[in-house]
């Protein structure tokens, strides 16, 4: 019994530690895409340490799981560029490349 619930947990530290911040701060411009269909470009500035700070990277629906996820994730950074909210982006799994963010989370300022 020891081993398994020793496994999860091995399991579930392992998921969590897949995703890799590559980008946080605030979104500066979010741009839907014209050469290719089923991409937007978001350029987000903040502190430095994040790989993807500072310059325009578009998030493409091929590296996300499926299209209801790409619309969300849309949706998300539409939100937080008009409010003004600080972002985190991820990629998954984790890669140095920002091409392959496909996450985003938004972070209401106190």
């Amino acid at each position: 019994m020891k081993e398994k619930v020793f496994m999860l947990l091995v399991m579930l530290f392992t998921l969590h530690v897949e995703a890799a911040t590559m980008a946080r701060g605030k979104i500066t411009s979010l741009d839907s895409t014209t050469s290719a269909a089923g991409t937007f470009a978001i350029n987000v500035e903040g502190p430095g340490g994040y790989p993807c700070n500072g310059n325009p990277h578009a998030l493409s629906i091929s590296n996300f799981p499926d299209e209801k996820s790409f619309d969300r994730t849309y949706s998300i950074a539409l939100a937080a560029f008009a409010a003004g909210y600080t972002v985190e982006v991820y990629n998954n799994p984790v890669s140095a490349s920002c091409p392959y963010m496909n996450s985003i989370r938004i972070i209401k300022d106190e």
